[in-house]
């Protein structure tokens, strides 16, 4: 099907799709393939396909969105330049399946955890945070294209509900309801309490705030970017939404800052990669000051906190080793946590 689909009518027939790697998720089948046709030429492709849900239109709303707004930054972008995103090739929301066009360079993430250890050197930590300031303009250029667009709009796909303040507050809720009922001794009722009577102060002060709405990536971290020398580009648009254009920056921050929880990173060197990233980004404060910038960052880490908090305690088996370290992460976040609703 998928090669009968990419093959264009009077064009070079499909004749073969061979397999490169294949990575199975928790989510989704991701293939790395070369799409070879009958006139000789061939392409490097990704093709992934969604898990069944429950609720297959679910699914099937993702892909048509996630295709959508690729294909709306690609058509937008200078293809030469500087920020890029993968060729749209193909998509098929009933088969839960979409295709790009494959890009060159490096994971972000991977550079990242190999090189922001204890023995860095200067010059690799100055690579880093070149590459941490691209991610940043990367992103300040995805907002700029952006601007006021519900992904999948274009196709005519119903419009999804703002991710203002508001919303956020709602969903941080709703998980942290969710977290108590799944591990009761994990939060002490008095800190509930707290966390949502944070979460309401800062939302009625976060109403001062005009913000206009963009596209959200919705899981904008090092592991979705791409660089190569002094080009980078974003993937996997699978989470879009609209909203806040703080949500994707504080998402990016929080994402590199649970590297600071593993002894083998050094701490200081995290906090340059977050403040060139920041510098990039174009936002008037540095990485220490960030939380505690505006009220929506403040309800942003306790939803992001929240969110990684329910992650964890998915794992019941806290005996194990690996639920005890999940466990020791926990709780350091709780303290976080409470840090943070305590002291702003």
């Amino acid at each position: 099907m998928l090669g009968e689909q990419l093959g264009t009518e009077g064009g070079p027939v499909v004749t073969s799709i061979e397999p490169l790697k294949v990575l199975n998720r928790r989510l989704s089948f991701i293939m790395h393939c070369r799409i070879v046709t009958d006139d000789g030429r061939n392409r490097l492709a990704w093709v992934k396909i969604l898990n069944p849900s429950a609720n297959p239109e679910i699914n099937q709303r993702r892909v048509a969105r996630d295709f959508d707004l690729n294909s709306h930054l690609y058509g937008a972008i200078d293809t030469t330049g500087q920020f890029l995103v993968p060729e749209p090739v193909y998509h098929s929301p009933e088969h839960r399946l979409i295709v790009t066009g494959h890009i060159m360079g490096s994971v972000l993430q991977k550079k990242v955890e190999s090189h922001a250890r204890g023995l860095t050197s200067a010059r690799d930590i100055r690579w880093l945070e070149h590459d941490c300031r691209l991610a940043g303009e990367w992103l300040r250029s995805f907002q700029a294209l952006t601007e006021g667009y519900c992904p999948g709009q274009e196709h005519g796909i119903e419009l999804m509900r703002v991710k203002g303040a508001g919303r956020i507050v709602e969903q941080t809720m709703s998980r942290l309801r969710q977290l108590v009922n799944e591990d009761p001794r994990l939060l002490e009722p008095s800190l509930v309490s707290e966390i949502e009577q944070f979460l309401n102060t800062n939302l009625a002060d976060s109403k001062f705030d005009t913000e206009t709405v963009y596209s959200i990536h919705g899981d904008f971290f090092a592991g979705n970017l791409m660089v190569d020398s002094e080009t980078i580009a974003g993937l996997d648009f699978e989470s879009a939404t609209w909203g806040s254009p703080l949500f994707d920056p504080s998402y990016f921050i929080f994402q590199l800052e649970t590297l600071q929880e593993k002894l083998r990173y050094r701490s200081s060197v995290v906090s340059q990669l977050a403040d060139a990233f920041l510098g990039g980004y174009g936002i008037d404060t540095d990485h220490k000051h960030f939380w505690t910038h505006r009220p929506v960052l403040r309800i942003l880490l306790l939803s992001h906190a929240v969110s990684r908090l329910l992650s964890l305690a998915g794992n019941r088996r806290w005996t194990s080793a690996r639920g005890i370290y999940r466990r020791m992460i926990a709780r350091n976040l709780i303290k976080r946590l409470k840090c943070h609703i305590r002291f702003h």
